[in-house]
């Protein structure tokens, strides 16, 4: 979880007020989710940085190929070894 955060570091993205937000997508249950919260709260509350989650439960590769073609894709993204 570590290694993902330092890529949350490195894939910020300015909104027009200048705050710092992040859209990092990742797929899974809703216990993978309540894993990765509490560190998406910790990341923003040191690194003053915003991180707009997207959970994607279902079709979750398809749907990062429609972010892509549609030139609104996230800026982190969470894959296996697999893809």
């Amino acid at each position: 979880m570590k290694k993902l955060l330092v890529c949350l570091i490195f894939a910020l993205s300015f909104r027009h007020d200048d705050t710092p937000t992040i859209k990092f997508a990742s797929w899974g249950s809703q216990s993978e989710v309540a894993i990765l919260k509490p560190l998406i709260e910790d990341f923003e509350q040191k690194n003053d940085v915003k991180v707009e989650f997207m959970h994607i439960p279902q079709n979750y590769f398809q749907k990062l190929h429609l972010l892509f073609a549609s030139n609104m894709p996230p800026d982190v993204i969470f894959i296996n070894n697999l893809y």
